[in-house]
């Protein structure tokens, strides 16, 4: 994904108020069209609409739903996460925040540490060590 924290943050859905074809939403947000194709299919993001020739529109509320999924992609939620969080009005998002940073300190200590960092199969990637003064070095 391309969109950082910071234009995740600061692209404005509001400020499109016409309906938008998959590959200008795609673009306008930093995503791939596949992305946002995947999206659609496990029913993270749909489109408002189709074209009379199938074309995926979406509308302003659509453009507000994926900004807040890039929000929480950039924060390393996963899409199962990411679809009970902007899902379910009862989510407590706080907690979901408070645990998602915890576990974002937990992988930079591990990192400035050298001991790699644990993958969501269980695995580690030592592949990054450090120097002598906690500096990340790259890869072994």
């Amino acid at each position: 994904m391309t969109l950082t924290l910071r234009e995740a943050l600061y692209f404005d859905a509001k400020e499109v108020t016409r309906e938008l074809l998959g590959g200008q939403v795609a673009g306008l947000a930093g995503v791939t069209i596949r992305t946002s194709h995947h999206y659609d299919e496990i029913g993270l993001l749909s489109p408002s609409g189709r074209s009379a020739v199938g074309y995926r529109i979406y509308e302003e509320a659509d453009l507000e739903r994926l900004q807040r999924i890039l929000f929480y992609r950039e924060l390393r939620f996963t899409l199962e996460e990411i679809a009970t969080i902007v899902d379910d009005p009862c989510t407590d998002v706080v907690r979901h925040l408070h645990r998602q940073r915890e576990l974002l300190t937990e992988r930079t200590k591990r990192l400035r540490d050298g001991r790699g960092y644990r993958l969501r199969n269980g695995g580690t990637d030592d592949r990054y060590t450090t120097n002598a003064g906690g500096a990340i070095r790259g890869l072994r």
